[in-house]
């Protein structure tokens, strides 16, 4: 097709096998977080213990045995096994081929808008994916790009003309006005992979505050996610937690608070025992309080939370200002 062209922008592609920048951070890879750089081929699976053989020689840590090795950053073993477990766990994960629509309706760049907004309504979806003669993905047609031109355009007033970008105005115009779906779709695709985490495809519906994205394979489309698609998936039996010792819940406890930027004391005391999580200090408000409780209980294995946090105003209300 003429005039018409859309390179698909990658979001969430990344290597496999890359160790992440850190403890229980970023995609869950082949390897897990804490396997430095410099690894060739375990010789055994790390999670059932296996330890790759580097061409690097690096001093171990006492707890890893030395020699040759290719260590793990953890400081300590039992930090290791805690971080193999999350690194299992993340990888049993559901991915977007699991939950995505295969049947996917799409239309070409060519067709027309009145025949455009009858497949929205006869199939009762939001958005369409445009695809040209090769089968390549060029755009993606919405509700929004539609109801766009029900609105009354306007000329912009003249000192507008200096402010905006000439080729955005006439790019505004094409959309309110155009009878072809290439005149009238978004260009700017954004797509996943059908092996990404559906963390990956809800954060990016999120964001960009859309409802569906294609999921695109070498290129060619191979399905369609959507919010819809998450639902269903939350709303699935959910399998058995794994059972977690007392460490490894306080360890995950600590490794979740350290990415909050909302926490204001980071000195909170965490404890576990048999299963049940205690936390100890004092925060800024009930807000931060009541999140730091929800933060525990949705860790998996976790039996129950013991808050015993105490916001600053009520110390203040008791003891006086200090």
């Amino acid at each position: 097709m003429s005039g018409v062209s859309a390179e698909p922008r990658a979001i969430g592609a990344e290597p496999r096998g890359k160790p992440d920048a850190r403890h229980g951070g970023g995609a869950p890879g082949r390897f897990p977080p804490c396997w430095t750089p410099g690894w060739r081929a375990p010789l055994a699976d790390p999670a059932a213990g296996g330890v790759a053989v580097s061409h690097l020689r690096r001093a171990a840590p006492p707890w890893s045995g030395g020699g040759i090795m290719n260590p793990p950053t953890c400081p300590t073993a039992a930090r290791h096994r805690f971080c193999l477990s999350l690194w299992a766990r993340r990888r049993a994960m559901k991915k977007v081929s699991e939950v995505m629509t295969r049947d996917v309706i799409t239309v070409g760049p060519d067709a027309s808008i009145h025949e455009a907004a009858r497949l929205l309504v006869d199939h009762g979806v939001s958005g369409l994916p445009v695809v040209d003669d090769a089968g390549a993905v060029v755009g993606v047609l919405s509700e929004g790009d539609l109801i766009v031109r029900q609105k009354p355009r306007r000329p912009p007033p003249w000192w507008e003309l200096f402010f905006r970008d000439g080729e955005r105005l006439a790019r505004d115009y094409q959309k309110a006005v155009g009878t072809t779906v290439a005149e009238v779709m978004t260009r700017k695709v954004l797509y996943v992979s059908p092996e990404a985490p559906i963390a990956w495809a809800a954060a990016l519906l999120d964001r960009h505050r859309i409802r569906r994205l294609p999921v695109l394979e070498n290129g060619r489309l191979v399905g369609v996610v959507s919010r819809g698609d998450l639902v269903k998936a939350l709303a699935a039996t959910p399998g058995a937690a794994a059972a977690l010792s007392d460490a490894e819940l306080v360890a995950e406890m600590k490794d979740r608070m350290e990415r909050e930027a909302w926490i204001s004391n980071r000195g909170i005391l965490v404890e576990a025992r048999a299963g049940v999580l205690t936390l100890w200090g004092m925060v800024e408000s009930e807000a931060e309080r009541a999140a730091l409780e929800t933060m525990a209980r949705a860790i998996p294995g976790c039996g129950s939370v013991d808050n015993q946090t105490i916001t600053r105003s009520r110390v203040v209300a008791r003891y006086g200002a200090a």
